[in-house]
Formats: C-alpha cells, sequence, structure tokens
C-alpha cells in the first residue's frame, strides 16, 4: 500500500530532504480542489435555494393577483351597493321634509288650532250669554205660562171626566137594552 496517493507530503528523494516547494504546490493543488469542490457545492446549493425561492415568489404571486382580482370584485360588488344606497339616500333626502320646513308647518298647525280653540272659547261664551238671557227671559215669563198651563191642566181635567161618565151612561143603556132583549126573547 503506497502512502504517497493519501499524503500531500513530497518524497525525500533519498537525500533526506524535502522539497517544499513540491509540497506547497501539492498543498496549493489539493486546497485549490476543496476550495473548487466546495464553491461547486455551494452554487448547486444557492441554485436550488434560489430556484425554490423563485417557485415560492411565483406562487405567493399568483396567489396575490388571485386575492387582488377577489378584493377588486368584492370592492365593485361593494361600489355597486354603496351606490345604489347612495342613490336611494338622495331620493329620500329629496323627498324628506327639512327640520325648518317641518318646524313651520308644527307652528302654522299649532296656530290653527289655538285659533280655533279661541273661535270655540268665544262662541262658548256668547252661547252662555244667550242661555243666560233664555233663563231669565223663561223664569220671568214662567209665572203666566204656569197660570195658562194650569188652567189647560184643569179643563182637560173635567173633559175627560165628563166624556168617562156620558161613556159610562151609555154604556149602562146598552147592558139595560141588552136585559130587556134577553127577558122579552124568553
Amino acid at each position: 500500500m503506497s502512502t504517497e496517493a493519501h499524503t500531500n507530503r513530497p518524497t525525500d528523494n533519498g537525500s533526506g530532504k524535502v522539497d517544499l516547494k513540491e509540497y506547497f504546490t501539492r498543498w496549493l493543488q489539493q486546497f485549490e480542489q476543496r476550495v473548487d469542490e466546495r464553491f461547486v457545492s455551494l452554487e448547486r446549493l444557492v441554485e436550488a435555494r434560489l430556484a425554490a425561492q423563485r417557485d415560492l415568489s411565483e406562487s405567493i404571486n399568483a396567489a396575490s393577483k388571485e386575492a387582488i382580482l377577489k378584493a377588486e370584485a368584492s370592492q365593485n360588488s361593494y361600489n355597486l351597493a354603496h351606490n345604489d344606497l347612495a342613490h336611494k339616500q338622495e331620493v329620500q333626502s329629496k323627498e324628506m321634509v327639512r327640520v325648518v320646513d317641518a318646524d313651520n308647518q308644527f307652528k302654522a298647525v299649532t296656530q290653527k288650532m289655538d285659533d280655533f280653540k279661541t273661535l270655540v272659547d268665544t262662541r262658548f261664551v256668547s252661547q252662555d250669554k244667550e242661555m243666560q238671557l233664555l233663563r231669565d227671559y223663561r223664569s220671568q215669563s214662567e209665572g203666566g205660562l204656569r197660570v195658562k198651563a194650569q188652567d189647560v191642566s184643569h179643563s182637560q181635567y173635567a173633559t175627560g171626566i165628563y166624556v168617562a161618565v156620558g161613556l159610562g151612561g151609555v154604556g149602562a143603556i146598552f147592558s139595560l137594552i141588552d136585559l130587556i132583549l134577553r127577558l122579552v126573547g124568553k
């Protein structure tokens, strides 16, 4: 087994002296070879990681584009609904009565109600006066009316008695005639 293949030691050429130049040359060659190998492996590693990063970036970009499209669609939908709502509110605001106008209308109605109340109160006062006048007139003329009413009532009473007596007499006469006819007929 030869040790030359595994060592970077220079041979002594039988003279007992080691050639340093050859030693450092071999050492540098082996060092360069190891550096080159490491460089190649690092280069492959960097390329693999770059490829993975590119794939990740591409998938993130695709997902981002998709999210942006969805957000834009959602925003468009929201804008349509908001614009519709804004239009409805605009129409409603045109149809609504302003606060100042409503206050003026309420004041006008309140004034009309107050005027009507004053009118009704005035009429009640005038009717109360008229009723008092009628009461006074009635109390003044009531004495004469009572006498007339009593005279009428007495005459009606007398007439009723006369009619009752007359009818009773007529009834008695008919009863007597009936009795006589029964007796004669037997």
